[in-house]
Parts: C-alpha cells; structure tokens; sequence
C-alpha cells in the first residue's frame, strides 16, 4: 500500500522558535511516525521552487498552516488540478481584518476541500466568511510529551511567567502595565520570555520594564528552556490579544501551572474546557484574579491537577490521528 504523501506548507522558517514553527515540529513528526510522507516547504523566499519541487514528488494532499502565511505562496504556485487543499486556520487569518487580508483568506477558503479549526470558538466567524459547515474539522492541539509535571511550589515570591515573542498582538506590554501595581504589592517576580518580532514594539516594553524593577524581559528561549521556565512558574500569564490555541498555554497545563489568559475567544475555550485556569478583561480585573487565587494555595493546585488531567489524552499522536481522518475523508 503506497504511503500518503502530504506537503505541509507552512511560515516561513525563523532564526528563533515559534509558536507556528513548533506546532509544524510536532504535527510532522507526528505524521511521519505514523508513516505519511511528510515534505515540509518554507513559505518564504523560493517558495514557488521548492513548492514545484515538492509537488514533482506525487503529492497526494496540499496542507496549509494558515492562510496568510502560506495561501498566498499556494495561489501563486498551486499544485495541479485534483490534489485536495487543507487549511489549518490561525489566529492572524482571523484577527486582520486588513482587506487585502480578508480578499486572500477568502480565495484560500474557496480552494480548501477542509478548514481544519483547534476548536469551536471560531465557526461563527468561518461561516460569516461563507465556509459551509460541512466543510469544517475540529482537531484539538497536540501537547509535546517532554512536558514535565510541575514540581510542587517553593515557598517564597510568587513567580509569574510570559511565554511569548514579543509583538503587539501578544499584548506584553499591557500585561506589565497591568500588574505592575500586584508586583509591587504583593513582591512578586513576572519573567517575560521571547524574541523581539516587532522591534519598535519591544524598544518601548524595554522603557516599560526600566519603570517596573520587578519585572524582566530574558529574551528568546529554545523549546527545553521554555519548559524549564514552566518548572519554576506559579503561574502563566498570557495576555495576547487574539490567536489560535495557544502553544504556551496548553504546554502550561501539561506542566501543571496554572494560567490567567486574557479573554479571547480561544483563551477562553481553553480554560472553560480544562478548569486550569481563569480569564481577565483589563487590568482591575486581573489585578483581582491574581490577588484571589495566589493567596488560595489550595485552589492552585486544583487548578494544577486540572490542567495535568486535560492534558494527559492530547498527545501528539492523537492529534495526527485526528489529522489522518480529515485527510481520508477529502
């Protein structure tokens, strides 16, 4: 029996981790193990080459990792007539609301065979979109099995921690404004991770930060250190704006360490489903959220067993299962 060959066509590769690159990590590595044939193209520069030279291979599925990053490189060079796209949508397809934005999400839309979604939250703007709800798959994230479980916490200051490059939709600089006034009260550590995408963006959360001595911002970290740092954390504080299902969150809950994430749809979905954590509105109410729960040592580590108990059954095997049904069925 020939094997299934998939090209995943995903952002365009940086020099330091990414949410989008860890989750493209995963997915394939995943599928491989599974024995689909699995050619990886960068949606960056030469994409037309490399995408011609992929399709040359008998490519049985085109698989997008969301529409902006890589639909623009498929409609330029798009794969003979036959092969069945799938998209895997993100949260920028559905945050920029830019009209040449929208004009190639909708051309995209209009090729896919299947519009893959992490979760719920977003069908009502697909179908507003005009994705027929036939057309629509859910497949939950996967969680890396290198997650560790979260020691028990160490007394002493409280150590709230952002996993996130740094860039407006992630919201890090409303976040150290926010707590600010916490950190002072309550002489707790916030540790920001992750590379300046944005450098305007991360040349002002730098001015931000000279402002607030208990908060510091580290830089990049790799995939192990980022876990590291979950190992040492109270909490994860997740501020960003809108996106898909966050990566740092559900790694959170592997780890057991609790999350308060901004109130955005998929924030929300994702805490609703596990019990590990709470949402926030602005910075009063975050404000309360972190004044409650960290002086409830008891309902952290509820919300730590929850988090480890959601995320037991979603590893990533399950999540290219999930992912080898919605290819079958185009």
């Amino acid at each position: 029996m020939r094997r299934l060959r998939v090209v995943l066509l995903g952002p365009r590769r940086r020099p330091y981790e990414t949410g989008n690159e860890a989750s493209l990590r995963r997915i394939a590595g995943a599928l491989r193990r599974r024995g689909v044939r699995v050619v990886r193209v960068d949606a960056g520069p030469g994409a037309a080459a490399r995408l011609r030279s992929a399709y040359r291979r008998s490519a049985d599925i085109l698989h997008l990792y969301h529409a902006l990053h890589a639909g623009r490189a498929a409609l330029r060079t798009p794969p003979a007539t036959g092969i069945p796209w799938i998209l895997t949508v993100g949260g920028t397809d559905l945050s920029d609301a830019r009209a040449a934005s929208r004009a190639v999400l909708k051309r995209v839309l209009r090729r896919c065979a299947a519009v893959v979604l992490p979760g719920r939250a977003w069908i009502p703007l697909l179908r507003d979109l005009g994705v027929h709800r036939s057309t629509l798959r859910v497949v939950e994230k996967g969680i890396p099995r290198c997650a560790p479980p979260r020691p028990r916490p160490r007394p002493g200051k409280p150590l709230l921690l952002c996993l996130g490059n740094i860039r407006p939709v992630k919201g890090q600089r409303d976040l150290v404004r926010d707590v600010a006034p916490f950190l002072r009260r309550a002489g707790a550590d916030l540790l920001l991770a992750g590379a300046a995408i944005d450098r305007g963006y991360a040349r002002a959360l730098r001015a931000d930060l000279g402002r607030t001595p208990l908060a510091r911002w580290i830089g990049p970290v790799p995939p192990r250190g980022g876990r590291l740092l979950l190992g040492r954390a109270t909490l994860l504080l997740h501020p960003a704006r809108a996106e898909g299902q966050s990566n740092a969150i559900a790694e959170a809950f592997a780890a057991g360490v609790p999350v308060v994430a901004r109130d955005a749809p998929a924030n929300r979905e994702l805490i609703r489903a596990s019990g590990a954590g709470w949402v926030y509105r602005d910075g009063r109410s975050l404000r309360r959220v972190l004044d409650r729960i960290l002086s409830d040592p008891a309902r952290l580590e509820r919300a730590s067993r929850r988090g480890r108990a959601w995320a037991r059954p979603r590893a990533a095997g399950r999540e290219a299962s999930a992912y080898l049904r919605v290819y079958r069925g185009v």
